[in-house]
């Protein structure tokens, strides 16, 4: 998680510090509201196969100047065996995450860094026979890195993002992968 802040860091610095008169930023706040979200990991399932995995996800946010920030929500499963030794495995999982945009190509595309903390809750059931076995493991924190880019077109936004996840359960460590959003919003201020 200490890796994800530092490089986050390395890459936004230069650029905050930066004075771009190129680039004029829009003084509206905006709240938004993504629910076309497609998320994409490279995991580990319960066989022990190595696999990118798509992640259909929710998310809400808001953005002011150069500044965003999203809530997300992803929802998965994975399951193995057969019909008398078999596993699943459910995770929930809350990402909130602040990015910013350190460089802008039009006035409506931006490339922004970010990093995130979340929590995420895993539950294994298995099942032998007519016996079943629930074992919840709790919310736990989670850590994540990102860059991508975004944009606007009147009451739509786009964007999409490289993400490192990293987290007690999650394997590989860190988790590799993307994000593609598609969303309205709305002028708020």
């Amino acid at each position: 998680m200490i890796r994800i802040f530092l490089l986050f860091l390395i890459l936004a610095t230069p650029s905050v510090w930066a004075k771009s008169n190129d680039t004029k930023p829009t003084q509206k706040t905006y709240l938004m509201i993504s629910p076309l979200q497609y998320g994409f990991r490279y995991v580990k399932q319960l066989n022990t196969d190595i696999i990118w995995q798509g992640l259909p996800s929710f998310g809400v946010g808001g953005q002011w100047q150069k500044h965003s920030v999203f809530l997300d929500h992803t929802q998965t499963s994975d399951s193995s065996g057969n019909p008398t030794l078999a596993f699943k495995k459910e995770r929930v999982e809350w990402m909130l995450s602040y990015r910013y945009a350190v460089m802008s190509f039009t006035p409506s595309l931006d490339l922004q860094v970010g990093m995130g903390l979340g929590m995420y809750s895993d539950t294994l059931k298995s099942r032998l026979g007519a016996q079943e076995i629930s074992e919840d493991s709790g919310y736990q924190m989670s850590g994540l890195g990102m860059v991508g880019i975004s944009g606007r077109w009147n009451y739509l936004f786009y964007g999409a993002e490289l993400q490192a996840l990293a987290g007690k359960d999650f394997d590989p460590q860190p988790t590799l992968g993307g994000l593609i959003r598609v969303g309205v919003q709305f002028a708020i201020f």
